[in-house]
Formats: C-alpha cells, sequence, structure tokens
C-alpha cells in the first residue's frame, strides 16, 4: 500500500512537475534536517519532508534524469546560497579532531592518512616542484593536516563553489597554497597550470567523489589521463560489497545527491595501477573504501 501512494504522488508531484516549486528549499535539505527544521514555516523536520526530498525529488526526479549535466547543476545547487560554507564550516570547527564523526569513517579517514604519509615518504615526494591536490577540500581539515606534516609542497585546493573557497582563506595558514573554483574533470587543466617537467602530482579526495555524477567520474579519469607526470592519487570513499557480486556494475544512485562508484573497476578500466586498497567495515552496504593508485608514466 505504502509503494501504490508514493507512486501516486511521484505521478502526480513530479511527473507534472509540481515538485520543482519547492526545488530551492529543497536544496537546503541536508542543513535543514540537521537542525531539524521543516520546508514548511515554524515545524520541526518530519517525515514530509523526507518524502518531498529523498523519495520524490531525488529518487524519482533527480536519478531519472537522462542529462547528467542536469544532475550535475542539482547536485552543485545543493552546496550553494550557503551550504557549502554552513558544511564546510561544520565541519572545520565541529568535527576537528573527528571527534563527532562516526567510528567507521573515523577508522577510515586514519587509514589514509597514513597510508599516504606512508606513500610521500616512501617517494621522497615532499618537493617543492611537487603538487598535492586537495580535491573537494571542503573545510580544509585534510589539506591542514598534511601541511602540518609536509611543508614543501605546492599545495593545490579545488572546490565546487567560491563561498567554500572563501571559507577556507578565512581560517587556514597555509603560504603555499593556491585555491580554485573547479570540478573533478577540471583537476587536470589546473594541475597543467603549476606543474613543470619535474612535478610530481598527489592528488587526495576524502568523502569527495561519492557526489560525483557517472559521466563526470569517468571524465576525470579521462582527464588525468592526459597528463604526463607522474600522478598518485588517494581517495577515500563511500563503498558497497555489490560490486563484487556483479563487476558489470560501475556506478548507481545510491540517496540523494550520494552515487556509489566501482572505483577499483574505474582505475583499471582506465588503466592506472592500484599501489594499495583497504575495505573498512564489515557489512555489505555503508562502507568505505580506500584507495592509492599511479598512472604508468615512469616521469
Amino acid at each position: 500500500m505504502k509503494k501504490i501512494i508514493i507512486s501516486f504522488l511521484a505521478l502526480i508531484i513530479v511527473k507534472t512537475k509540481i515538485i520543482l516549486l519547492l526545488e530551492k528549499k529543497i536544496f537546503h535539505y541536508r542543513s535543514l534536517k540537521y537542525q531539524g527544521k521543516s520546508f514548511l514555516p515554524y515545524l520541526k523536520y518530519n517525515r514530509f519532508d523526507y518524502l518531498i526530498s529523498t523519495v520524490l525529488y531525488f529518487r524519482f526526479y533527480y536519478r531519472n534524469l537522462n542529462d547528467p549535466n542536469k544532475q550535475r547543476k542539482i547536485s552543485l545547487n545543493t552546496l550553494g546560497d550557503g551550504e557549502g560554507k554552513y558544511w564546510a564550516k561544520h565541519y572545520y570547527y565541529t568535527e576537528v579532531g573527528h571527534k563527532n564523526s562516526p567510528q567507521q569513517v573515523v577508522k577510515a579517514r586514519k587509514n589514509i592518512y597514513e597510508e599516504t604519509i606512508k606513500l610521500i615518504n616512501n617517494y621522497n615526494l615532499d618537493k617543492e616542484d611537487n603538487l598535492f591536490i586537495n580535491l573537494g577540500s571542503s573545510s580544509g581539515n585534510d589539506i591542514e593536516f598534511f601541511y602540518n606534516h609536509f611543508k614543501k609542497f605546492k599545495y593545490i585546493s579545488i572546490d565546487v563553489n567560491q563561498e567554500i573557497i572563501s571559507f577556507q582563506k578565512e581560517v587556514l595558514n597555509i603560504p603555499n597554497i593556491k585555491c580554485h573554483v573547479g570540478t573533478s574533470e577540471k583537476a587536470a587543466d589546473i594541475i597543467k597550470k603549476y606543474q613543470n617537467n619535474n612535478s610530481k602530482i598527489l592528488i587526495f579526495s576524502n568523502g569527495t567523489l561519492r557526489y560525483e555524477i557517472p559521466y563526470f567520474l569517468n571524465e576525470m579519469f579521462k582527464s588525468l589521463k592526459t597528463i604526463n607526470n607522474k600522478i598518485y592519487f588517494g581517495l577515500s570513499e563511500h563503498y558497497e560489497k555489490i560490486f563484487g557480486e556483479n563487476i558489470n556494475i560501475k556506478s548507481y544512485h545510491r540517496k540523494n545527491i550520494l552515487w556509489v562508484h566501482n572505483y577499483i573497476q574505474y582505475v583499471k578500466e582506465n588503466n592506472f595501477n592500484i599501489l594499495y586498497q583497504n575495505i573498512v567495515g564489515g557489512r555489505i552496504r555503508n562502507l568505505c573504501l580506500n584507495l592509492i593508485f599511479s598512472n604508468k608514466t615512469s616521469i
């Protein structure tokens, strides 16, 4: 009965595009939920808000858009109009030291930090010619952590809008940092502005690519293959073990703007070498995948 009611509402509200009248409110779904506020004035967050945003808008409208550019625009809009700064500030101050993070996330983050430090030390990467790219840098916590350990890199922070970058400029004290507004597939163009023939590039992404549309994730990998310099890429992302059962699935929409990607398959298809991988968590869903890979150039 519940499925019949939801299908009926989807037909009435989504197919007629009445849902778009609430779009500006829906773009704030995360902060409203976190603050316990409803889309409707004077009410607390409730099942109506979940139904309108997560079920009708994202599951029936966003998921079924055939144009990845339209999906990308919606995803980016959920980080505009104050949302990007809100969450960057939240993660920088509220979760400093990751005290409020779920233990699985804490464990995964500690693991990818440790393995990235090993990578930097083993390959002697902390040099002035080399680039450290924080893709989807948000609060700046990750780039600040690595700067406190390695001072010589040219640090480059990339995120999707100016309000996030502006917040980082308020709180980060890193003299050799460059900040750019850009999406994942544009990272290669930004890298080319700063690299020289001797540069090695380390890209670090923590909880960013899970919000990337599959089309643009593939575009990111394609663009990185245009760089001839040595690239190392470390990521920590949402993962599900269904990929171990069906390797034909590369990506699928999970919830809201969250996508689940088979990063291992993307890496192999684009001819990168996996240097390290670790799945954190003992369940089928809601796992963390830590992965470090590199291109095959000898430079």
